[in-house]
């Protein structure tokens, strides 16, 4: 019996499917709540039955040569029919829902779900459990049918040569993600499910890669089934979701997503980097998408290659608008604002109309997967985003939108973005779309209060108060965002949101930029230069041929290939040159001569090895050939199209859960770097201080008004023990009327705090009058740091100044340990801003923008690089592969370039740690060599593992950065403007204050700059005695006044200019002078140190910078004067 919403929306619905008419209202979908909200549960939980350590087994097993299939049947054990997630109900698997306690969970998974649009209302509508039994084999027509495509796209073209041999058969299953570290930890047991689960969906990111443990996924699963069975969760929100309904939606959304992170979508590999959720929830959004448009156009999809889908942009000016801030305070309450804004457009596009699902965002922007509809059927959408901008915002941020033409493939996103770039590069771009009512509320409301005089100086658009005008400065909106900010971050944080806490004994912080260039990954290019099919996988496919029960027929397939006539024999080793045969024989000529017998011969090991038929195999590649027409319409290769065939066939598809993993997995990244570790610290190197807290007399009857969470400076007295009195000057903050602690550095050891006096703030009077301290209370523990921004592309983080370039330097070695197999393909840029506490905040985030605009300058075109030897394993971890490259437009500078080239298990990884190369005569015969789509639009580049990298080739890559400069002045941030590239260098800035251009260096040079540290200060047998400060100043001030005065051209490093020649001659004879104990070749190699410009800039860095000194005092200050 029908009842309540659902009834009526499951009777409007029969009506309309009676009809049958077309409409493009995007509203119409809003009548469709009950169905679409069913749709989506169903879409997540089409792979339910992954999430068990039956499935995992299975997985392990379904090879075994003698496992006897299956009694019931008398079928092999491979075949679909034993395959658990795919037969999941009907009492043979999940015996834990058949168990007491879920039989109304059971029951809301049977039932049969609500009407849809009228193309499906004729037909049974399918329960959410005949989804998850029948969604590999449904007719494409039918209404599961559109998830079978959504399916089909995000995983049968990810996996389209899953070779068998490949399959994890091991105790250790080992879950990575897309650019693949494995690790050989274990995920860190969860007890329990978060309180918050809506957080989870809004804010979650996946797990590290680890080990996932059998054991313990059935306890995952559980815990799901509770949650959703409580209070009849998943029952009442599926029986009756009204449009307020969408915390009950998130509460769910995000219990499915903390399970199915935990589990694994497919364990071979490399498939094994996608998760569980990763995967169900691109489905889900490509079935959303379908669905949509059949509601609204009335025509399902066919098939696999009629599915099409449009993509929506949402930009706006991020980093602008925090940078704008004056406080840290001011920065954070923005930032929180726009993680409210994002929260809100999500729920608007996917919940109010949905019309979509998420599938990137950043600190500037937003992309959403809508169905593929003619016309811009979206723009009242758009006008109810604008809305919530408005409304949130007051008008401080106005978003742009772009809206794709159809696409295949999520990798249209780089498009949607660079459109969204470019739009909102235009400040007021927006503004004509504005309703007068909202014009009103932005411009002309605030200002309806005739008695304001001053402009605020946060937001620059709204007037003081005349009560804030003695105090506050700010606006009553910007004064309730810093407010609420300081608040949240503080309460259950064991963090701090005031500079005061940070800054190191000099009063000196500094901001951490950590930017990923993405734009490659999220267009598909480098997922296409790591291997699903490479050649020691064929070898090993075709020694185990006809091994695993039910695949008998291969054993023929194997003796037939050692016929001299065939295309290859048995024991051949494959190559590129073998793999683009088989393309030619299986698609190209599968007509000519007696091809079409050798194509029975070959195409199986490129078609899922259960299809024999190389008809179909050809129909496979056309397909694949048409799909990259649309990806890359500029892609024209010389070569004939089996060489472009044998790239899509043998490389990874960008579907789009791997376009997920691309930024989710630098999100987790930037979020967990300011997580603390098991030693206790963050970054490795920061530690905990004390913070004062102290009782005062009631501030409420004061005034002019305290405001509490906000800075005020005072002059705190105080009584020692010995009877002395003394006078601080101090910062506090009030968090209750009679409670208050102390931000700025003081040593309260064996004093007590008696009054606060002289209470001002940013130097304007505030109350004169003393407030009394009646009682210290226990001192509480923070850590001195705050992350400012935490995006898939963008991290910042405030640190103190003397820890910041150890944590630059964790960050690069976190980044070697995840992604070490795709340097050179995934950029990471540090930057370090050294700042005094007491520089506005804006200052400091604007310079912090122009060095990332340098940073993404750099990202745009990869640079070339000349091995100079063979590659050979790493000294330090023979599981890495080391090159000595020479940057060609750097001065030809040498680094060491170190791949992760193994497996979690130990053996070698075949599918991830490639680097391009420029193709020469005779590389073709290396091992890996293979030619793919990689850097270039027009044509395809070859690619060689690590390993095969010899002497003198020429390798193409996007190499890391480290930046870094002091802004000792307001106007240094001026400096930080990189010059364009040019035929001899990359966007590159001066060296302050040397009159050369080094910077940015690459990320590879860090080591170096610690390094030569470590040999200055003796911790290195270098210099032949001792350092010392006086030594080095004078040294320094020697060369660079001549470097200068001689008006050096260090830059060209011109052995034949005359002026170079004496200036390096000049460093030479003084560094003998001073060092004659120093071997010739380490004076060699200081003197090219010296002359390349790097020590130099070492030695700004952290003398001057840093204000470290090489003399034994202890450099590392102590836990009250980290707190200064």
């Amino acid at each position: 019996m029908e009842s309540g919403r659902r009834g009526r929306e499951n009777r409007r619905g029969r009506e309309r499917a009676e009809g049958g008419e077309a409409v493009t209202d995007l509203k119409e979908l809003q009548k469709h709540r009950p169905f679409l909200a069913w749709a989506e549960i169903a879409g997540l939980l089409h792979d339910l039955g992954k999430l068990s350590r039956i499935w995992l087994d299975y997985r392990r097993t379904w090879q075994d040569p003698d496992n006897g299939g299956s009694p019931s049947h008398g079928i092999p054990k491979w075949d679909w029919r034993n395959d658990p997630h795919e037969n999941w109900f009907g009492g043979k698997y999940d015996s834990l829902l058949e168990g007491t306690g879920y039989s109304k969970l059971q029951k809301t998974l049977m039932n049969p779900g609500p009407a849809g649009p009228g193309v499906f209302s004729r037909l049974a509508f399918p329960s959410i459990a005949e989804v998850i039994g029948t969604h590999c084999s449904a007719d494409f027509p039918t209404l599961i049918g559109q998830l079978r495509i959504a399916d089909s796209i995000d995983s049968a073209h990810d996996r389209n040569n899953p070779l068998f041999c490949r399959e994890q058969k091991g105790a250790k299953l080992f879950d990575t993600e897309l650019y693949g570290a494995e690790s050989k930890k274990p995920l860190k047991t969860i007890e329990s499910m978060p309180d918050d689960t809506s957080s989870v969906y809004q804010d979650g990111y996946p797990p590290a890669p680890h080990v996932v443990e059998s054991d313990r996924i059935d306890a995952v699963r559980r815990k799901l089934y509770d949650f959703l069975s409580k209070d009849n969760l998943l029952e009442s929100y599926l029986e009756d979701p009204v449009e307020d309904n969408n915390k009950g939606r998130l509460k769910i959304l995000g219990a499915i997503r903390w399970a199915f992170d935990q589990a694994m979508s497919d364990t071979s590999r490399p498939s094994n980097d996608t998760t569980l959720w990763e995967h169900c929830y691109s489905v889900a959004a490509l079935f959303r998408a379908a669905l949509g448009r059949t509601i609204l156009t009335g025509e399902p999809f066919k098939n696999f290659s009629e599915f099409r889908f449009r993509l929506l942009g949402v930009g706006w000016d991020g980093l602008g608008f925090l940078a704008s801030a004056r406080r840290l305070g001011d920065t954070l309450g923005r930032r929180g604002l726009l993680d409210e804004v994002v929260h809100a457009v999500r729920a608007e596009v996917e919940w109010e109309w949905l019309a979509g699902s998420l599938v990137y965002w950043d600190i500037d922007s937003m992309v959403f997967i809508v169905p593929w509809l003619e016309g811009s059927p979206f723009e009242p959408l758009e006008n109810a985003i604008r809305s919530i901008f408005i409304k949130r915002t007051h008008g401080d941020v106005l978003p742009v939108f772009e809206l794709s033409g159809e696409m295949r493939s999520l990798t249209g996103i780089v498009k949607v973005l660079a459109e969204l770039r470019k739009k909102r590069a235009v400040p007021v771009r927006g503004l004509e779309k504005l309703s007068e009512e909202e014009i009103d509320e932005c411009l002309e409301r605030p200002w309806q209060d005739k008695s304001a005089s001053r402009i605020c100086p946060v937001c620059r658009r709204r007037p003081i108060p005349p009560k804030y005008l003695e105090s506050f400065q700010r606006c009553e909106i910007c004064r309730e965002r810093m407010g609420k900010a300081s608040k949240l971050m503080l309460l259950g944080s064991e963090k701090t949101v005031f500079l005061s806490e940070i800054a190191d004994k000099e009063s000196r912080l500094a901001l951490l930029l950590v930017h990923f260039g993405l734009d490659p990954w999220l267009d598909g290019r480098m997922q296409r230069t790591m291997f699903v099919t490479e050649r020691d996988g064929l070898e090993k496919e075709l020694e185990e041929c006809g091994s695993i029960n039910g695949f008998e027929e291969e054993h023929a397939i194997r003796e037939k290939r050692k016929d001299p006539k065939s295309p290859a024999d048995e024991k051949e080793k494959y190559s590129y040159n073998n793999i683009v045969r088989d393309m030619n024989i299986c698609y190209t000529h599968l007509g000519d001569g007696n091809n079409r017998e050798k194509a029975a011969l070959i195409s199986f090991l490129y078609g899922h090895r259960t299809n024999k038929d190389p008809d179909a195999f050809k129909e496979y590649a056309q397909k694949l050939l048409e799909v990259a027409a649309s990806e890359y319409p500029e892609l024209k290769t010389k070569a004939a199209d089996t060489e472009l065939l044998a790239a899509l066939v043998c490389t990874k598809t960008p579907t789009p859960s791997t376009i997920l993993d691309s930024w989710s997995a630098t999100l987790r990244f930037t979020r967990q770097l300011a997580a603390t570790k098991d030693n206790g610290k963050i970054f490795d190197c920061i530690e905990k201080c004390q913070r004062h807290v102290m009782e005062t007399e009631d501030i409420s009857d004061s005034t002019p008004e305290i405001h509490k969470w906000t800075p005020y400076e005072a002059k705190l007295k105080i009584s020692k023990s010995d009877g002395k009195h003394d006078g601080k000057d101090v910062e506090i903050v009030w968090r209750s009327n009679t409670e208050a602690f102390i931000i700025s550095s003081l040593d309260l050891t064996d004093c007590r705090p008696e009054e606060l006096t002289d209470l001002h703030m940013e130097n304007r009077p505030v109350l004169k009058n003393k407030i009394t301290v009646l009682a210290r209370k226990p001192d509480e523990a923070y850590y001195p740091l705050r992350e400012v921004a935490a995006s898939p592309t963008l991290g910042l983080f405030i640190v103190p100044a003397d820890k910041a370039l150890n944590c630059a330097q964790f960050v690069r070695n976190r980044y070697d340990e995840e992604f070490g197999k795709v340097r050179g393909r995934l950029p990471l840029h540090l930057g370090l801003i050294v700042f005094n506490k007491r520089h506005a905040m804006h200052l400091v985030l604007d310079a912090a923008q122009r060095m990332l605009d340098g940073f993404e300058r750099l990202g745009r075109n990869p640079e070339t690089a000349t091995a100079a030897s063979d590659a050979k394993p790493d000294e330090k971890n023979k599981n890495k592969m080391k090159l000595r490259l020479s940057l060609e437009k750097r001065g030809k500078r040498e680094v060491d370039f170190v791949l992760d080239t193994t497996l979690g298990d130990g053996e070698p990884d075949f599918h991830h740690p490639y680097l391009v190369v420029q193709d020469k005569p005779g590389m073709d015969s290396r091992p890996s060599y293979f030619k793919t789509i990689a850097w270039k639009n027009d044509g395809l580049e070859p690619v060689l593992l690590a390993g095969d990298v010899q002497k003198d080739d020429v390798i193409r890559l996007m190499p890391g950065a480290f930046d870094f400069e002091h802004l000792d002045s307001v106007e240094r941030r001026w400096d930080l403007r990189y010059d364009p590239a040019d035929e001899k260098k990359p966007p590159h800035r001066r060296s302050l204050p040397f009159p050369f251009h080094n910077k940015p260096y690459l990320l590879e040079e860090l080591a170096e700059f610690e390094i030569w540290w470590k040999r200055l200060k003796g911790k290195e047998p270098w210099f032949g005695k001792p350092v010392t400060d006086t030594q080095i100043h004078k040294l320094e001030s020697l060369w660079v006044k001549a470097l200068i005065e001689w008006d050096v051209d260090l830059a060209a490093g011109d052995e034949n200019d005359e002026k170079f020649k004496t200036w390096k001659a000049l460093v030479e004879a003084s560094l003998r002078r001073e060092f004659s104990k120093m071997s010739s070749d380490k004076l060699r190699d200081t003197v090219a140190a010296v002359t390349g410009g790097l020590l130099l800039d070492a030695l700004e860095l952290y003398l001057h910078i840093l204000k470290q000194k090489l003399e034994s005092s202890n450099d590392s200050p102590s836990k009250s004067e980290v707190g200064a």
